[in-house]
């Protein structure tokens, strides 16, 4: 991809509770070449929304990449409330990672949409409005040609940051290395030099990744049965109190309970917000 001309790319990290096969392969892949790269998460309808996004910030391992976090919104039957409960949750997480001193244009998340798709959002309480703000425009709106002016969704947006100008059977991805017919191309909305401001790379080498951040759930009930099995099983087990802290040992749940260890056992306890949370 580099010996093509790639300057930038975003890998995926997921969809909804599932975590790309080759997310970390491409990301490995992505700093040996030295291509300054961010991550784009999918989400899915979800009655534990919190969960879900404490789970998509488990899978990045401690290492957001080089570019800020976006969000792929083209799923139908979620709410701008959802957007919202990301920007919150992840804009934190990334100006904890980049620090405080970054330009504010660096600061800013990702949005990633097509105005036909964000238009049919109802705009509950100015929601659009606070994520034209908030975020960054991420635009799809294949002219096939970088230097058409992709159309803007409405009442959000004034300007974007990133167009993907080409993607379905451009016959392009034996050029960038894939095995697809096709990949999805983007076009900067900038200067070389806008660019690095807002990557904060240097001549597009990006930085070194930080150490993994091993994490533990935090039993939130009076007491929780720590099951040997991840499906029902009426054997040996284990009840553990309020407050007691269980290694994680796994990043996604598996039939909705989270894979932990306490000293000698290892086993699993249910992922539900209710009786858990991860620390």
């Amino acid at each position: 991809m580099k010996a093509a001309g790639c300057q930038f790319l975003y890998i995926r990290v997921g969809v909804g509770w599932n975590k790309d096969a080759r997310f970390e392969q491409n990301r490995r892949g992505a700093r040996e070449a030295g291509i300054p790269f961010g991550t784009y998460w999918v989400p899915y309808p979800s009655n534990t929304t919190s969960a879900l996004l404490e789970n998509y910030a488990f899978l990045h391992s401690g290492d957001w990449g080089d570019l800020p976090p976006a969000i792929d919104v083209e799923t139908s039957g979620l709410g701008l409330a959802l957007f919202i409960y990301w920007l919150n949750f992840t804009e934190p997480l990334w100006i904890k990672h980049i620090g405080n001193d970054a330009p504010a244009i660096r600061k800013k998340l990702l949005f990633y949409t097509r105005a036909s798709h964000f238009n049919g959002y109802a705009n509950t309480n100015n929601y659009k409005q606070e994520l034209g703000r908030r975020t960054n425009l991420w635009v799809a709106h294949y002219t096939y040609s970088p230097d058409k002016k992709p159309t803007l969704p409405k009442d959000s947006w004034t300007d974007y940051l990133i167009h993907q100008y080409s993607a379905d059977e451009n016959s392009l991805g034996a050029t960038y290395g894939v095995k697809s017919k096709a990949i999805d191309m983007n076009y900067w909305n900038g200067s070389e030099l806008d660019f690095f401001e807002w990557s904060g790379v240097i001549a597009g080498e990006p930085s070194e990744p930080p150490p993994p951040v091993q994490r533990y759930v935090r039993v939130k009930v009076n007491w929780l049965f720590f099951r040997n099995r991840p499906e029902f099983y009426s054997g040996d087990g284990v009840a553990v109190g309020k407050g007691v802290k269980l290694k994680l040992l796994e990043p996604e749940p598996v039939n909705g309970l989270w894979h932990v260890g306490l000293d000698n056992f290892e086993g699993y306890v249910s992922a539900g917000t209710k009786y858990t949370e991860l620390v």
